[in-house]
């Protein structure tokens, strides 16, 4: 099973050069606890979370206006191919304690695949025999 066969959700996301204020509006705004920093050709190249608005902004007390999101994400990223064996990526999110995986298509973010989505289908082709670990 490939990794598109999934249900995949939408991720929410911002440019490297966008402030961290505005990131954290966003945040805010459409509650969310991480945001995926994307490049100019839409690759997913960093996170931020709220642990890193704390960590990073907050407690070294950076300007909210003048900080890019580049200054504060959290990279390099794990990311899968759309095409990529779902097995596979299921397998590096649980030894890495990954909760989510960012997917790209043709280099581009498609979507996020979260965890539990991934566990629920694995544990549906060994309910019908087809998985198949090394």
């Amino acid at each position: 099973m490939k990794v598109g066969e999934c249900n995949l959700v939408d991720a929410r996301t911002c440019k490297k050069e966008d402030s961290v204020k505005d990131i954290a509006i966003t945040m805010k705004d459409k509650k969310v606890r991480h945001i995926l920093v994307i490049d100019e050709n839409e690759y997913p190249v960093g996170i931020i979370s709220t642990t890193d608005m704390t960590n990073k902004v907050v407690a070294d007390a950076m300007d909210a206006n003048s900080t890019k999101a580049e200054n504060v994400m959290t990279s390099p990223l794990d990311v899968c191919d759309i095409n990529d064996d779902l097995v596979t990526v299921y397998m590096n999110m649980s030894e890495n304690n990954r909760l989510s995986c960012p997917v790209v298509e043709e280099g581009k973010l498609k979507g996020l695949l979260i965890f539990r989505e991934a566990f629920k289908e694995v544990m549906k082709l060994k309910k019908g025999g087809t998985l198949w670990v090394d």
